[in-house]
């Protein structure tokens, strides 16, 4: 399974133990930001007694700059790749994560550790779908599919924002057809 780090500083939600104002939290709305309120922010909010203001927004650096300041955003849900273009930028504050979490905590974070302005603590797999219209007849029904250009035609795209998952693609093809000159056009995150 292609796993990839989903970074967030929302983990200082769960850490600070007191906080002097209510939060306002950038994420990505829909499922992802209600199961976020029921697990995360309720009882958050239930502990402390500050309430917790999610904003939507989505996941790239160009909002970042433009909404986080006027908007108030305290803690913002983003992808490794995101923060840590962020935090090049100086758009993120710098974070003790030992400090936050505690010394045990971290070694939990591995492979995945802290980052300067960034704290992990979602890790998700990447999954293969197509449009059943496109294949009236016989259906794809392995990763290897993915790759059977001449059985299922048509264009591919992979998200250009998960580099591993990139390269373990561009690992596969090259193991499993060698030459065949297939190529992978990676979908380029228009946001950052």
């Amino acid at each position: 399974m292609l796993r990839s780090s989903l970074i967030t500083l929302w983990t200082v939600l769960l850490c600070t133990p007191v906080l002097a104002q209510d939060l306002t939290v950038a994420t990505w709305g829909g499922a992802y930001e209600a199961a976020q309120r029921k697990a995360v922010f309720a009882p958050f909010s239930e502990t402390t007694g500050h309430a917790v203001e999610a904003v939507q927004y989505d996941g790239t650096v160009a909002a970042l700059r433009d909404r986080a300041g006027a908007e108030g955003w305290d803690v913002i849900d983003m992808l490794a790749d995101q923060a840590r273009v962020a935090c090049a930028e100086g758009l993120l504050l710098r974070l003790d994560a030992q400090a936050l979490v505690g010394d045990a905590a971290m070694a939990d974070f591995a492979p995945h550790t802290p980052t300067r302005c960034a704290i992990p603590q979602n890790v998700y797999a990447r999954v293969m779908a197509y449009d059943e219209r496109a294949f009236p007849g016989i259906k794809p029904t392995r990763i290897e599919d993915f790759f059977d250009t001449t059985r299922f035609p048509g264009k591919r795209a992979v998200q250009h924002a998960c580099t591993e998952s990139a390269k373990n693609l561009r690992k596969a093809v090259g193991e499993r057809h060698g030459s065949a000159g297939i190529s992978i056009r990676l979908v380029q995150d228009r946001g950052a």
